[in-house]
């Protein structure tokens, strides 16, 4: 037996979406805001403090360019194949005339 999906997404679901939405938003407004971040991160002013953090407030780069592949670049040439010279069509066999008239039913 078969049910009906759900057309709303479970209560859970929906307390998990919107809490990510809102760690994003926290880690996007701590990245703005430096004073912030400091009183988060006791050494966050130090050159090799690595965070969530400190990567959106410098930019998040990938390593995409590397696997990205190059476009090949190729010339375009039509090519049609030769016409026949002449065209040899043979007549269908229902256009043939009778060979023998119908039967005769007595």
């Amino acid at each position: 037996m078969r049910t009906n999906p759900r057309v709303t997404p479970p209560l859970f679901r929906r307390l998990v979406a919107a809490g990510l939405a809102a760690l994003v938003l926290t880690v996007a407004l701590l990245a703005a805001a430096p004073v912030a971040h400091k009183h988060l991160h006791a050494d966050a002013d130090h050159a090799d403090h690595e965070c969530a953090i400190v990567f959106l407030a410098h930019g998040v780069t990938l390593t995409t360019a590397l696997a990205a592949a190059t476009a090949v670049e190729i010339e375009w040439r039509e090519t049609f194949p030769a016409a026949p010279v002449a065209l040899h069509l043979a007549s269908p066999r229902h256009l043939l005339p009778l060979k023998c008239g119908p039967p005769l039913l007595a």
